[in-house]
């Protein structure tokens, strides 16, 4: 529920959802305003109170800033708890991001022809709870000084970025797998631009 300030386009407002089962919104316009005066008189924030059950917590504002979230003010105002059984006893889901080895020199090939030196770094990314099994996956982050142009002129130029690559078990290969994979990003890049080689910047 929401009561409007002295600004508000709704003096008052309410909803239900119900996940995908739907929702229903109703306000009152102008009407009520003689109530918004009363409960909201000064400010310019409207003050909400809501009870919220979603992605494995209970969140809940009572008579909150609407919009703002006060980091320091009384608890009892705004915050949130986890329900989740699984959150509680084996923590919550989440990403983790450890470089494997030291930074390596290669050079990125374009199918215009133009070559581009980078540096690529291997990164092991999990995706799990505290306790118990965890997903990996692999990555490459990669910069090349002065960028690698993808629009016509040489205006737009892209310093580094992220690609995924398949588990390097076998160590020689994924230098191979990011090269080819930050050649293909770019030269898609490229084709929307409408970039040509002779419009490149000397």
């Amino acid at each position: 529920m929401k009561v409007g300030n002295a600004g508000s386009e709704h003096t008052l407002a309410a909803h239900a959802r119900l996940g995908p089962l739907g929702a229903l919104y109703l306000h009152t316009e102008s009407f009520g305003t003689w109530l918004q005066r009363r409960l909201n008189p000064t400010g310019h924030h409207s003050r909400v109170v809501g009870l919220h059950v979603e992605d494995g917590r209970f969140r809940w504002e009572l008579w909150a800033k609407r919009d703002v979230f006060l980091s320091a003010g009384p608890a009892w105002m705004q915050g949130s708890v986890r329900i989740d059984p699984r959150d509680i006893v084996l923590g919550e889901r989440r990403y983790s991001y450890a470089d494997v080895g030291d930074r390596v020199p290669a050079v990125v090939r374009m199918p215009h022809g133009d070559d581009h030196v980078v540096t690529l770094q291997l990164q092991r990314q999990t995706f799990g709870r505290a306790r118990g099994p965890k997903r990996e996956t692999w990555a490459v982050n990669w910069e090349c000084k002065g960028g690698i142009p993808t629009k016509p002129g040489g205006r737009g130029r892209v310093s580094g970025s992220g690609v995924k690559v398949f588990d390097p078990a076998e160590a020689d290969t994924w230098v191979g797998e990011a090269v080819a994979a930050v050649a293909h990003a770019l030269a898609g890049d490229r084709a929307r631009y409408g970039y040509r080689p002779d419009h490149a910047a000397v």
